[in-house]
């Protein structure tokens, strides 16, 4: 048996923005895409000293995951 690998693929930052049921969330990438994720595929940073930019870099990230999703539920 061959030893799993993880494919070299990069881990990127988004912002949960909904508990969808006890083990899957609603999370949005810094692009603007809507996934959903189990919670095992998600990684929880810690942010000890955030700067002003870094906290205006996550209200505007916020703002628009919250338009992409007020956009979407209009059209639906």
């Amino acid at each position: 048996m061959k030893p799993y690998t993880l494919s070299g693929k990069a881990w990127k930052k988004a912002i949960v923005t909904k508990r969808l049921d006890d083990r899957s969330y609603e999370i949005c990438s810094g692009d603007g895409s809507v996934y959903r994720r189990n919670r095992a595929h998600l990684k929880e940073i810690n942010v000890f000293n955030p700067s002003e930019d870094n906290t205006r870099q996550l209200d505007s990230a916020k703002t628009m995951c919250q338009e992409i999703m007020k956009d979407k539920t209009d059209n639906v």
